[in-house]
């Protein structure tokens, strides 16, 4: 019993490392850079609108591969309003069909803005799905993405912030 055990993990474990071999060796990493603005409509709930690009960088040349503004649903899944920390799913749907969800994106309130809204980092590191353009889009796991903004947690309070970082395209 044991020596089968072992060889399915064996198996298991040599899976996985194939597969992580494998989105690392067709990934086109390239840049992604977006506005978000939302407001809360709900204690846990909040919509909005996203401008995002994706760029792909080849020494001093840039092309841009997608441009597009999209309506977002953000969730609350776990908050530790002691603490500042928080966890959302996000979904974006795109003008022309495209879309993607991320999932479990980590927020940490860091201090204040100017105008006096909670600063916010957030760390976006999973697409659950995407279709279209972000299909076969990941986010690598030495790179993530993150987003820096203000947030007001009131109801009806506005939240903006600014996405940077790499994903892959396969």
């Amino acid at each position: 019993m044991k020596k089968v055990l072992v060889l399915i993990g064996s198996i298991l474990l040599s899976y996985n490392f194939s597969y992580a071999y494998a989105r690392g060796k067709d990934c086109k990493l390239v840049d992604l850079e977006a506005t978000l603005s939302t407001t809360n409509i709900s204690t846990n709930l909040q919509v909005g609108s996203m401008d995002l690009r994706v760029i792909r960088v080849k020494g001093q040349h840039s092309k841009t591969l997608f441009d597009q503004i999209g309506g977002v649903i953000g969730r609350t899944v776990f908050s530790d309003t002691e603490a500042g920390f928080y966890l959302f799913n996000h979904r974006v749907v795109f003008e022309k069909g495209s879309s993607l969800q991320t999932e479990s994106d980590q927020a940490q309130v860091v201090g204040l803005c100017d105008d006096g809204r909670f600063k916010v980092f957030e760390s976006l590191n999973t697409i659950a799905w995407g279709n279209k353009f972000f299909r076969r889009a990941y986010i690598p796991e030495d790179q993530g993405l993150l987003a820096e903004g203000c947030v007001d947690p009131s109801l009806g309070g506005a939240n903006d912030f600014s996405i940077t970082g790499k994903i892959c395209l396969k």
